[in-house]
């Protein structure tokens, strides 16, 4: 099954490889960067059609599951796609920073694969190392922070030792390295270029603002939980939520010596601004509210039943999961059409409660973190084997992606397609997928459970979504065969992968919808 999914996604790459090209018109940075991805990929091909993945074998990842290691090509798909629609906003130089990025995180994981193949330690010196070195040497040669690459290596070098060893079985490989390329380009988009002057003159006052809140938020949340798994704070329910209070109330400060005002005054200005955005709160209030009762109360039905029957538990497991891609789609779509901006503030503030939720859970909180384990635990399948639930949370960021890695967001017009990625492949093509390929399928894909007639009902829904969109002028689209392409390509993923596709699919489809 890893096979046809590696072919999928090498088919993906010779696609957007072969764009870039054609669209920076033969330069030397554009086939530098085609002949580096390109070598990658091949070095990838050998240790997957060779079982050379020595390190993605030990304990500590996700065991019943491939490594997944093609997956560290999409994020410099996606990024390789934003350029090529010319959409983005800060300039062709800083998107090729994050390219660079994300490649060397790509050269860093190739590094740990060659040193770890005590058999082929030829391919390490001949191949990987100088690869290793191509990557850093074009990083310096872009005008920003030199040391930035470096550090960025070293961090991911520890943390594909360091995470699986405090997160047992909880990551494959592929999965991990696909986290820390997001996180690495989202450090250098907020940190080092969404603030320098060419990024921040082509934006009003407010999105500077709402920038600087959503970063703050992510990052007094991360280091919160740092903190309380740090110091032991998770053992009373007192000590955990007072460093969250404690990391606010220093978030607030800084926000109010950033902003010149009270930040919270600002939020409240920011959502009570129109009546769309009002509108939109309290039907994401409610849906939200609608939501947790029917955890809640399906949490405890299941819990006072003895559930024995092996259908019955797949039942839970794949059709009961799919109610919560239908809330997030009604709280997406609505979001994407009327407000970008408020969409964007939520699904942070979103995140931001998923994490404090699940470190509760995780770290057995008392009082608190019984009650969400009982509740959540219900809804969990095979893959949260670890240490944290993250199928939940990976929904939740494949469907923001999008919004987060986008250069387009700040758009005066209407949301451009490559938002609705998440959408389209999540809330719409994966939730019919399982459904009709329940209910209708009958010939299965080569070594998948997941069937012919799911995927196709998959790619039509996803087709028709996209053409009734256009029709009534909500998206516009120049090449209907890169939207196609796209969809078949990231819904043959969905039918071949054994990893979390809440997180694989938006990127797939991503550069595809940007070429569109």
């Amino acid at each position: 099954m890893e096979k046809w999914c590696n072919i999928v996604i090498g088919v993906a790459v010779i696609y957007i490889v072969a764009n870039w090209i054609t669209c920076q018109n033969l330069s030397f940075q554009s086939i530098i960067v085609a002949n580096i991805l390109l070598l990658q990929s091949a070095v990838l091909w050998y240790y997957a059609r060779r079982n050379r993945v020595c390190i993605t074998t030990q304990s500590s990842y996700r065991p019943n599951a491939s490594s997944g290691i093609f997956c560290v090509l999409l994020v410099p798909l996606a990024l390789l796609g934003e350029v090529c629609a010319k959409k983005q906003s800060g300039g062709p130089s800083s998107v090729l920073q994050e390219i660079w990025l994300s490649l060397a995180v790509l050269a860093v994981i190739l590094l740990r694969l060659a040193l770890a193949d005590n058999q082929h330690f030829q391919l390490y010196l001949l191949v990987v190392l100088p690869l290793f070195g191509a990557v850093l040497v074009m990083s310096f040669s872009c005008k920003w922070l030199s040391v930035f690459p470096l550090a960025t290596s070293y961090f991911v070098w520890k943390c594909l030792k360091i995470v699986p060893e405090y997160l047992p079985k909880s990551f494959t490989l592929g999965e991990l390295a696909v986290v820390l390329q997001l996180l690495t380009v989202w450090v250098n988009r907020m940190g080092l270029s969404a603030f320098q002057a060419s990024f921040v003159h082509k934006l009003d006052k407010e999105d500077i603002q709402l920038a600087w809140f959503v970063c703050t938020l992510v990052t007094a949340v991360v280091i919160a939980t740092v903190i309380v798994y740090w110091t032991t704070a998770y053992s009373s329910l007192g000590q955990f939520l007072a460093v969250y209070v404690v990391m606010a109330i220093l978030s607030l400060l800084l926000l109010r010596s950033v902003f010149g005002e009270n930040p919270v005054l600002w939020l409240l200005k920011f959502v009570s601004s129109s009546c769309t955005k009002i509108f939109l709160l309290l039907a994401w209030i409610i849906l939200l509210a609608v939501a947790v009762v029917w955890a809640i109360i399906h949490s405890f039905q299941l819990n006072s039943n003895v559930i024995s029957s092996q259908d019955m538990k797949y039942t839970v497991l794949s059709t009961d999961r799919k109610v919560f891609h239908a809330f997030i789609v009604l709280v997406y779509f609505p979001g994407l059409l009327l407000d970008v901006r408020l969409l964007l503030l939520a699904s942070v503030a979103a995140l931001g409660l998923f994490i404090v939720m699940e470190a509760a859970r995780a770290l057995h909180v008392p009082v608190l973190g019984e009650h969400l384990d009982a509740i959540l635990r219900i809804f969990v399948d095979d893959r949260d084997q670890g240490l944290i639930f993250l199928t939940h949370i990976y929904l939740l960021i494949g469907l923001s992606l999008p919004l987060w890695i986008s250069r387009n967001l700040f758009s005066p017009n209407t949301a451009p397609l490559e938002l609705y990625s998440g959408i389209l492949s999540l809330g719409v093509g994966d939730t019919v997928a399982c459904v009709a390929g329940k209910a209708l399928g009958r010939n299965h894909w080569p070594g998948s459970k997941k069937t012919v007639e799911g995927t196709l009902c998959s790619v039509l829904s996803q087709m028709m979504l996209v053409l009734a969109g256009s029709h009534l002028g909500i998206i516009f689209i120049i090449s209907w065969w890169n939207v196609f392409a796209g969809i078949c390509l990231s819904a043959l993923v969905e039918a071949f992968t054994d990893q979390i596709d809440n997180l694989i699919l938006p990127v797939v489809l991503y550069p595809f919808l940007c070429l569109a």
